[in-house]
């Protein structure tokens, strides 16, 4: 496989965006659930463009399914039903999800995020930090029917690291059984140096299913 040629049934997932990297970069948690099989993680970095002695280490992070939601309470008076989960980068506070006027629709506001989205009842709500789908019931929901959602902060482990960088071009694969890996992986690359080191480049995860 050349640089052009890639599998039909390819899909490509970006664990940390092309970008100039002037200190150490986290990527979004990435939800493995929906791929099987076997991937490619592919690092491409140019040489530092400044700095003294920079280097540039990379790895690849996941963390377990294991719940981030401590518990889940409910003020109002409709009847209507929440699942709820915690997202691929939840963090330690409590999501208030509140029925607006039209009372098919929640804000969905993080006492530490602020406004991450508006959930519509009936439809599958998605983000960073929560998943969640709010189901109408016997009583209709009124304006200010709310839940509070604690969550907490997700834990991760290193999974693979990719040789450190220094003065050169690197480009790097790391293969990844995701059968066996964590539902959530991540990308981190951490800057050293002095004097304003930088790198450009980015890491994406080439999801080939068997």
């Amino acid at each position: 496989m050349n640089s052009l040629t890639w599998p039909a049934a390819a899909v490509i997932l970006n664990l940390l965006p092309i970008a100039s990297m002037a200190s150490t970069t986290t990527g979004a948690g990435v939800d493995l659930q929906p791929y099987k099989g076997h991937a490619l993680a592919l690092l491409l970095v140019a040489a530092p463009s400044a700095g003294t002695n920079p280097t540039l280490a990379t790895k690849l992070q996941t963390s377990p399914e294991a719940s981030k939601i401590t518990s889940v309470t409910f003020t109002g008076t409709g009847t209507g039903r929440l699942e709820i989960e915690a997202g691929p980068d939840p963090v330690a506070e409590t999501i208030t999800l509140t029925a607006l006027t039209d009372v098919t629709t929640f804000s969905v506001v993080g006492s530490v995020s602020g406004a991450i989205g508006t959930a519509t009842v009936g439809t599958r709500f998605t983000s960073a930090q929560v998943n969640l789908l709010i189901t109408a019931g016997a009583t209709t929901f009124v304006a200010g029917d709310a839940w509070a959602v604690p969550t907490t902060a997700r834990t991760w482990t290193d999974l693979v690291a990719f040789t450190g960088q220094t003065s050169a071009l690197t480009r790097q694969k790391k293969v990844v059984n995701l059968d066996s890996c964590p539902r959530y992986i991540r990308g981190v690359a951490t800057l050293g140096g002095t004097n304003s080191p930088a790198y450009t480049g980015g890491l994406n995860l080439l999801v080939v299913e068997d």
